[in-house]
């Protein structure tokens, strides 16, 4: 048994170009709006354990992060003021200020365009807490988190 056709009064050569477009805009809209991959280290081998963040106050700023391969401390971290095309890149938390980094690392920004980023130390179980204020160019610790061992 044969389903019953749909009659339509458009004609077929206009409902098969309505069709094509249907089909056609979405697809490139996807594939304009998907970005490509980026190394943003540009280091060989691979990092783990990355972050990205990307300002709402400025969305040209991006901060990404990664732990690296055989070091004993310290983070790539790359920061962009204009979506990707350029990259200051540095490599953060080797000693000094921020301490010995060893991973963990996580990045949220706050509705006033300051970077919050928290870690974890080679040298203790605390949990550093820093900010930057320049769009990830710098950071400066605020504090840390002191685990506590329950009772009992």
């Amino acid at each position: 048994m044969r389903a019953p056709m749909l009659r339509s009064s458009i004609p077929s050569s206009l409902a098969a170009l309505a069709l094509a477009l249907i089909l056609a805009v979405p697809a490139a809209a996807a594939i304009r709006s998907v970005p490509a991959n980026l190394n943003t280290s540009a280091m060989p081998g691979n990092e783990a354990e990355d972050a990205i963040a990307v300002n709402p106050t400025n969305p040209q700023n991006i901060v990404t992060m990664a732990t690296l391969p055989d070091v004993p401390s310290g983070l790539f971290e790359g920061v962009s003021f204009d979506a990707g095309k350029t990259w200051t890149r540095k490599v953060i938390g080797t000693g000094g200020q921020l301490g010995e980094i060893c991973c963990d690392q996580q990045l949220a920004w706050d509705p006033y365009g300051n970077l919050w980023m928290v870690y974890l130390l080679n040298t203790s179980d605390n949990v550093p807490v820093a900010v930057s204020t320049d769009g990830g160019l710098t950071f400066r610790k605020v504090t840390e988190i002191v685990p506590t061992k329950p009772t009992g």
